[in-house]
């Protein structure tokens, strides 16, 4: 079966079936003939993919059709020859599924295990007995100097510079506010209670914010990486104030309480800290360029089979 039409990438796709099936006029159904297998056949046609999807340009409705899939022209060997293809492509192809869904597997266990260990680390005993203070007493807040800019004004003060907003940068503008390393907290959105991306990330050098993200320096000693791990675990509902526009206001953000360690605790709890989360995004990048690698693997072997690399 070959797709004559469809959106995004569907348009050229092809499939076996092995049941009898009806089908609309936005498929193609191919018999092979008496000189072609059904399995080298497809493969050919994934082989093929792009340059099948280039006959008919990059016009999403102009579709495939008949005369066209007729002149395609594929590399056909003995019979013989095409089964032996087929067999080890079938079984190189399964191979490299169970890779692939192996390799996802583990970077869906990479992607939460960050959050899964500084929810350990906040959740301990010793951390649970520390002393709590309002956020507000371990910070100074600078959201007066904020100045929120148009995404038309914008456009006319293109720069270097990084310009933040709720969930971190938006645009690189000409001109910077701030010269240094603060928390940067997401004032409003829906990420303050989905979560999709980070709501406290830290910002360094000269840089832009806008009105939709709080700005902070911490004093008295407390690390800025220290307030960055609480705050990437810790559900802020109680405090996000409204149903359609969730907002988090600079009071209620000042009344969370805070688990402070000890001054003697203060560094080396933040260096261990650091330390698991760099190693599990080194874990989650090297499981993603193997992932990347599999993923590149049928292509390499169709080029092979169809080259006579087999």
């Amino acid at each position: 079966m070959l797709a004559l039409s469809g959106q995004g990438k569907t348009r050229g796709t092809s499939a076996i079936l092995t049941f009898p099936c009806a089908c609309s006029q936005s498929v193609a159904a191919l018999l092979p003939s008496n000189e072609a297998i059904p399995e080298v056949i497809h493969f050919a046609l994934v082989y093929f993919y792009e340059a099948i999807r280039l006959l008919t340009g990059d016009n999403e409705r102009t579709g495939l059709n008949l005369k066209i899939v007729r002149n395609i022209k594929i590399p056909l060997p003995p019979l013989s020859e095409q089964k032996r293809i087929a067999r080890i492509l079938k079984e190189q192809m399964a191979a490299v599924e169970r890779a692939r869904r192996s390799a996802e597997a583990q970077l869906q266990t990479a992607d939460v295990l960050p959050a899964a260990y500084l929810r350990a680390v906040f959740s301990k005993p010793e951390v649970q007995s520390w002393p709590r203070k309002p956020f507000g007493d371990l910070v100074e807040n600078f959201d007066g100097r904020r100045v929120p800019v148009k995404l038309d004004e914008r456009r006319n003060k293109q720069g270097s510079y990084p310009y933040y907003g709720a969930s971190g940068i938006i645009d690189y503008v000409d001109d910077f506010l701030f010269d240094g390393e603060y928390l940067l907290i997401g004032e409003d959105g829906a990420n303050l209670v989905l979560r999709s991306s980070p709501i406290a990330f830290k910002a360094s050098g000269k840089f832009w914010v806008n009105n939709h993200a709080h700005v902070v320096q911490p004093k008295d000693g407390i690390p800025l990486d220290y307030l960055l791990h609480f705050f990437a675990v810790t559900d802020l509902k109680l405090y996000v104030t409204g149903a359609a526009q969730p907002k988090l206001t600079q009071g209620d953000l000042n009344s969370i309480p805070i688990p402070v360690p000890p001054p003697s605790n203060q560094g080396p709890i933040t260096a261990q800290l650091s330390w698991h989360l760099s190693s599990a995004e080194l874990l989650r990048q090297t499981l993603v360029e193997q992932l990347d690698a599999i993923n590149k693997l049928p292509a390499a072997l169709l080029r092979r089979a169809f080259s006579g690399g087999l």
